[in-house]
C-alpha cells in the first residue's frame, strides 16, 4: 500500500506540475491579449476624447424671415444659390438676395434687425455679438436695406453698413443704405432718439469712404 500510495502519489503531483506547465503559457497567452485589447481601446478612444473635451462649435450669428418671396441665400464660401427657408440660421460671410418682390428680415443676437428690401444683394460681413455690445456689418452688393439698431452702454459697439466705396458706421437707431448698379453708394439715418422717429438726423452715421 506504500507502494502503491507512494506512485499514486507520486503521479498525482506529476500529473498536477504538468497541469500546471501547460497552464502558464495559456495564463500568459491571455494576459497579453487582455492588455492589447485594453491598449486598443485606449487608442480608439484617445481621439474621440480629444474630440468631446474640444468640439468644434458652429454658432448662427442671426435669423432669416421671409415676408414676402421668393428669398435666396448664398452661403459662406459658396457660389451656388439655394431658396431660404423662413426661420434658418445664418452665419457670417452668407448672402441674402430678394427677387422683384421679395423682403427678408435679418434679426441678430443682440436683437438689431436688417430689412433686405427687393432686388437686393446683401452679405453678413461680421457679427460679434457680446452681453456687453456688438460689432455688426452688412456689405451691400446691391440693392436697398433698413437697419434698426439697438443701444448698447459700450461705446464701441457699432452697426455698419459697407459698399465698395463708403462705410456708414452708426451705436443705435435707423440706418438705411442703397448700393446703385452705377457703383454709388447711398445712406441716410432716422434718429428715435433725437426729435422724434421720423426726422432725419445727418449726424447720427460716421461716413468713411474705402
Amino acid at each position: 500500500m506504500d507502494t502503491d500510495g507512494t506512485s499514486h502519489t507520486a503521479m498525482s503531483l506529476g500529473i498536477s506540475f504538468l497541469n500546471k506547465r501547460k497552464t502558464f503559457p495559456c495564463l500568459g497567452f491571455l494576459k497579453a491579449l487582455c492588455m492589447m485589447s485594453v491598449l486598443g481601446l485606449l487608442a480608439l478612444s484617445g481621439p474621440a476624447a480629444a474630440q468631446v473635451a474640444n468640439p468644434t462649435m458652429v454658432t448662427a450669428t442671426a435669423t432669416l424671415s421671409i415676408l414676402a418671396g421668393p428669398v435666396n441665400v448664398i452661403p459662406a464660401e459658396s457660389t451656388e444659390s439655394h431658396d431660404a427657408k423662413n426661420g434658418m440660421s445664418l452665419n457670417v460671410h452668407d448672402r441674402i438676395v430678394t427677387g422683384p418682390k421679395a423682403i427678408a428680415l435679418v434679426t441678430f443676437l443682440d436683437g438689431s434687425t436688417l430689412t433686405v428690401q427687393p432686388d437686393s444683394d446683401v452679405e453678413v460681413k461680421k457679427a460679434e455679438v457680446s452681453d456687453e455690445g456688438s460689432r455688426i456689418s452688412i456689405w451691400i452688393h446691391l440693392g436697398t436695406v433698413w437697419a434698426r439698431v439697438v443701444s448698447f452702454v459700450d461705446p464701441d459697439s457699432s452697426f455698419s453698413l459697407e459698399s465698395n466705396t463708403a462705410t456708414a458706421t452708426v451705436h443705435d437707431g435707423l440706418i438705411g443704405g442703397r448700393q446703385n448698379p452705377d457703383t454709388s453708394f447711398i445712406c441716410w439715418t432716422l434718429a428715435g432718439d433725437r426729435g422724434g422717429p421720423t426726422s432725419l438726423d445727418r449726424f447720427a452715421a460716421k461716413l468713411s469712404y474705402n
